[in-house]
C-alpha cells in the first residue's frame, strides 16, 4: 500500500470516528456538536479533494471507533473494583449500550463489505 493511500485511510478513518464519538455523546451538546461540526467539515474537504470512492473508510471509523468507546465503557464499568469508596457505580450496564453496540457492528460489516461490492459491481461493467 502506498503511503499517500495509507495517509488517506487514517484521515477518512478518523474523520468517521470523530463523527461516531459526537453521536455518541449527543446528551452533551459542548461535546457532540464540535465533533460533528468538526468531523462534517474534513469529510467534506477530504471528499472534494480525494473524489467519493472512499468514503466507505469513513463509515468503517464510525462504526469500529465508536463500537471500541463502548465497549471500553462496558469493560471499564464491570472490571471497576467495587472497594473503592469515591466511586457510585450501578453494576447494571444500560440495554441501550448493546443496541448501539449492534448497530454500530452492522456498520462495521456493511461498510468492510462495501468494497467488495463495488468491486464486483466495476469488473461486471467492463466487461
Amino acid at each position: 500500500m502506498k503511503r499517500h493511500y495509507l495517509r488517506r485511510a487514517i484521515c477518512l478513518a478518523g474523520i468517521g470516528g470523530i463523527l461516531g464519538i459526537g453521536c455518541l455523546s449527543i446528551d452533551v451538546f459542548f461535546v457532540s456538536l464540535p465533533c460533528w461540526g468538526i468531523g462534517l467539515g474534513l469529510l467534506i474537504w477530504m471528499i472534494r479533494k480525494w473524489g467519493k470512492s472512499q468514503i466507505w473508510l469513513a463509515s468503517l471509523g464510525f462504526g469500529l471507533i465508536s463500537a471500541l468507546v463502548l465497549l471500553f465503557n462496558i469493560f471499564s464499568d464491570v472490571l471497576l473494583p467495587c472497594s473503592l469508596p469515591c466511586v457510585s457505580r450501578s453494576s447494571i450496564i444500560p440495554a441501550s449500550y448493546y443496541v448501539l453496540l449492534f448497530c454500530f457492528g452492522i456498520i462495521i460489516l456493511l461498510s468492510g463489505t462495501w468494497p467488495l461490492f463495488r468491486h464486483g459491481d466495476r469488473s461486471e461493467a467492463t466487461n
